[in-house]
This record gives C-alpha cells, sequence and structure tokens, in this order.
C-alpha cells in the first residue's frame, strides 16, 4: 500500500478512529496522540495487511491495541469527561457521554462503532474479534445499563 492510498483510507475512517479513542480516554489530547500513535504502527505494519478491503477492521484493532498498551505502560491514563472539558465546552448531553464512560469496555466499544459510527453488527465483530451474537449481546445489555444510568441522573 503506497502512501497516498494509506492516506485516503485513513481519511475515510478518521471520523470513527476519534470516536474510539475518545470514548476509550476522555480526552481530546489523549485521544488525538494515541490515533497519531496507531497511526505511525500501521504505517509501518502495513504489509501484513492482507486485503485493502479489510483496512478499516485493520485499523481499528491497531488503535484498540495502542490504546490497552499505552493504558500498561501509563502513557494514556484515562479521565472523566467533565473534568477535561471547559464549563463552556461541555456538551448538553454531557450525562450521555458519562454513561457511555461508565460502561465496560467491550459494551463501549460495541456502542461506538454500532450506533456512533454506523458499523454493522458484522463488522464491529470483526474489529474486535468477537462472535456477532457477543455484540448483539453487548448491545442489548449496553442499552439496559444506558437506561438505568441515565434514568438515575434525571
Amino acid at each position: 500500500m503506497d502512501a497516498v492510498t494509506f492516506q485516503s483510507e485513513v481519511l475515510k475512517i478518521e471520523r470513527l478512529l476519534y470516536h474510539v479513542a475518545y470514548t476509550a480516554l476522555g480526552n481530546r489530547q489523549e485521544c488525538a496522540d494515541a490515533v497519531q500513535e496507531a497511526l505511525l504502527r500501521a504505517w509501518k505494519k502495513r504489509g501484513s495487511l492482507r486485503s485493502q478491503d479489510h483496512f478499516k477492521a485493520w485499523m481499528v484493532r491497531i488503535l484498540l491495541n495502542t490504546i490497552a498498551d499505552g493504558k500498561r505502560r501509563g502513557k494514556l491514563p484515562t479521565t472523566e469527561l467533565s473534568d477535561t472539558l471547559p464549563a463552556e465546552e461541555r456538551p448538553d448531553n454531557l450525562p450521555l457521554y458519562e454513561a457511555l464512560r461508565a460502561l465496560p469496555e467491550g459494551m463501549r466499544y460495541a456502542v461506538v462503532l454500532v450506533y456512533l459510527d454506523g458499523c454493522t453488527m458484522r463488522e464491529c465483530a470483526k474489529m474486535l474479534r468477537v462472535p456477532e451474537g457477543t455484540i448483539k449481546s453487548r448491545l442489548s445489555r449496553a442499552k439496559a445499563l444506558l437506561r438505568d444510568y441515565l434514568s438515575e441522573e434525571a
């Protein structure tokens, strides 16, 4: 894969990468750092990509591994959303963002990939390396948890 093709493919999924990273980390700077690191790793390992059709899943997997590695090494600490945004920049739906952050990681990624970024359950399962049925059950449990969490906030 040449540089132009790589850049073109990254631009197609840029929003998805930032959603996943932001959901995991909750801080814009840490999110940008994680995405940058993942892109560098992907560029170096681009020869391992078997098919350009699988670029999105391959790239999300690299990002998830980068985030996990950063958390293990303490390089990418997670913070609360309300702590990272100045009061005037906090979204009106901050309780929803905080509720998402309260979900277990697997559920959180499934919600972001399927509901925020429009991935199919099959694509999500491929990216997270779990069966499609697991994605369905994670989404079902996540919706119930979000409903409970948000009803407590109201």
